[in-house]
C-alpha cells in the first residue's frame, strides 16, 4: 500500500472538516507613496484585486491604474492582508508596468517585506544591488505575489 492511498483519504476529510480555512476575494488596490502617502486619482475601473486564501497562504493579483498622483518616496501597492512578520520573511512579485520610469533594459520586480500589507517596486542596479521606484504620476502597474500570514 503506497503513501498515497494513505493520505487521500485523509487530506480530503480534513478539508471536509473546514479547519483550513478557504477563501477567494476581491479588494481595490491602492498605490502610494512611502515618504508621503498623496493622493491618487485612478484611472475607471483602474482598482482591480483578487485573491486566494488557503490557511496562511495567499496569493494576490492586482491592477493599478492612475491618472494623478501626489505622493513621494517609494511606490507601494497594496495587498488585501498584511504578511506574517519575522526574520528572513520575504517574498518577489512579479510586475508589469506600464507608463513608469525604469531604466533601459531593466525589469522591475515588487518585493514584499516582513509585516506589511504592500509591495514596493524595484530595479536591479548593476551589481550594487536594487533601486526603489518611485511614485510616477501617472502609470499601470499589475502585479502578483503569495506570501503567508502569522
Amino acid at each position: 500500500m503506497g503513501i498515497d492511498t494513505l493520505v487521500k483519504p485523509l487530506r480530503s476529510w480534513f478539508w471536509s472538516l473546514d479547519l483550513i480555512p478557504y477563501d477567494e476575494g476581491t479588494w481595490q488596490p491602492t498605490m502610494i507613496g512611502g515618504t508621503t502617502a498623496g493622493t491618487t486619482t485612478y484611472a475607471a475601473n483602474g482598482r482591480i484585486g483578487n485573491y486566494t486564501r488557503k490557511g496562511r497562504e495567499v496569493t494576490a493579483s492586482g491592477v493599478v491604474e492612475w491618472t494623478n498622483a501626489t505622493g513621494t518616496g517609494n511606490m507601494r501597492l497594496s495587498l488585501p492582508f498584511t504578511s506574517a512578520s519575522g526574520t528572513r520573511r520575504y517574498y518577489a512579485a512579479s510586475v508589469y508596468t506600464d507608463g513608469i520610469t525604469i531604466g533601459a533594459n531593466y525589469t522591475p520586480y515588487g518585493a514584499l517585506f516582513a509585516g506589511v500589507d504592500y509591495i514596493e517596486l524595484y530595479v536591479p542596479a548593476n551589481n550594487a544591488g536594487s533601486t526603489a521606484i518611485a511614485v510616477e504620476v501617472a502609470g499601470t502597474v499589475i502585479y502578483t505575489v503569495t506570501y503567508f500570514l502569522s
